[in-house]
């Protein structure tokens, strides 16, 4: 139920809202989910670092940002 209500929203929001689903809510709890597992990551990250230092995500930066363009993402917003 809840990706199939991720889908219609991200799909068409009207064709969503005719539905019944709370655009709202999905969108509340898309973030939420986000969050929590980027502070997962982020915990998981601290210990495999065994402590934390402003360095020790750069050595994911270019596959990500590689990642984004080779998707088709715009780099110029």
């Amino acid at each position: 139920w809840f990706g199939r209500s991720v889908y219609a929203v991200g799909g068409s929001r009207t064709a969503a809202a005719r539905l019944g689903i709370s655009e709202f809510k999905i969108w509340i709890s898309i973030h939420a989910i986000s969050g929590a597992m980027s502070a997962v990551t982020g915990m998981l990250l601290l210990g495999f670092s065994g402590g934390g230092f402003v360095g020790v995500g750069d050595p994911y930066l270019f596959t990500t940002v590689a990642a984004v363009v080779i998707g088709g993402t715009s780099l110029l917003g």
